[in-house]
């Protein structure tokens, strides 16, 4: 099978076409591929689906990633007009060597005793759970009403509060400086989600917001989703200035596509928290961070190109014409 599919793979190198649109359309709804240089679509849809016939291109992520050695991907859905639309990011083999994920410690330790309360809830409704970190912000400022307005009927009300009750009964000193000795050294998920979440507690310190950003970058998804849900929370409810100078080294690496799921929120997230221009232009001048918010700013879906642009426009004046985005690109590859 190995060898079958370094063929396939041969093959389409042998044969790119850069004329290949990036859309799919599927019976699930289209499917855009963001991201491809060396690649053309239909050559790849044509791979994905001779190694997985029955799986949807919707779940491809992680085939990019093991069976054709991307270097990350991400498959996130968006509702467009009623319908489905799926934006596929990729960052290609050659460029494997600039994706830096955190390396996991070696320990796992035993559930933190003080923390069991909030263990049981993440094991019971993980969903939940997260629900409830996505809208804890409100209730951190004194806001529960519109923080249960907020949530999705088919949650389990009653194990929401539960996890606000238990998060906020964890916000001495003692319990940031455990959190953040976890985060450091332990290696079993379940203490790990519960440490980030407390977290959540402590938004006016700039370690805060560091630790969070960076701990995107932790290969267990549980854990970066766990990050990406608080530090979207605060930054909805309690956006601060950050001086993020001492966290550019995540910074870089987020920004040049590892953890691409978290791609979104570090665009998002940056702006709103007073990222310091003269950073920014400096980070500007990578071309792997270039290179990736290129493909984001030609992408078909608006939502997609919107984020490049918000992101560009909170360090550099608005254009008027969304392809003058790319000529601002120009400006600082060129300095």
């Amino acid at each position: 099978m190995k060898k079958i599919v370094l063929l396939i793979i041969l093959l389409i190198f042998s044969f790119i076409d850069f004329t290949y649109a990036q859309v799919v359309d599927t019976e699930r709804g289209k499917v855009e591929f963001v991201g491809l240089n060396n690649w053309s679509v239909d050559a790849l849809v044509d791979t994905l689906r001779s190694i997985s016939p029955d799986q949807s291109l919707h779940a491809c992520a992680a085939d990019l990633r093991s069976k054709l050695g991307f270097a990350d991907a991400s498959a996130i859905g968006y509702f467009d007009n009623g319908d489905i639309y799926t934006v596929i990011t990729v960052i290609e083999p050659q460029d494997k060597k600039y994706i830096k994920y955190l390396d996991e410690p070696s320990d796992s330790l035993e559930i933190v005793s003080d923390w069991k309360e909030g263990v049981k809830l993440l094991e019971n409704d993980f969903q939940g759970f997260n629900i409830a970190i996505q809208n804890y912000g409100r209730v951190l400022f004194n806001d529960k009403k519109s923080a249960k307005e907020n949530l999705p009927d088919w949650v389990n009300a009653e194990n929401v509060e539960r996890v606000w009750d238990f998060l906020l009964d964890h916000n001495s000193g003692d319990d940031m400086n455990l959190a953040l000795w976890i985060l450091n050294s332990d290696k079993n998920f379940k203490n790990r989600v519960i440490a980030t979440s407390i977290l959540a507690n402590f938004s006016e310190y700039d370690l805060t917001w560091w630790v969070l950003l960076d701990n995107m970058r932790y290969p267990d998804a549980r854990v970066s989703g766990t990050s990406m849900a608080v530090i979207n929370s605060l930054s909805q409810t309690n956006s601060k200035d950050v001086n993020w100078k001492p966290a550019l080294h995540s910074v870089q690496h987020l920004l040049r596509g590892t953890n691409l799921f978290a791609y979104n929120t570090v665009l998002n997230i940056l702006p709103k928290t007073g990222f310091n221009r003269e950073l920014a232009e400096d980070l500007l001048r990578d071309e792997l961070i270039q290179k990736l918010l290129r493909a984001y700013l030609d992408a078909e879906f608006k939502n997609v190109r919107k984020y490049g642009q918000q992101f560009l426009s909170s360090v550099h004046d608005k254009v008027e014409d969304e392809d003058e985005w790319q000529e601002v690109l120009d400006h600082y590859l060129n300095q």
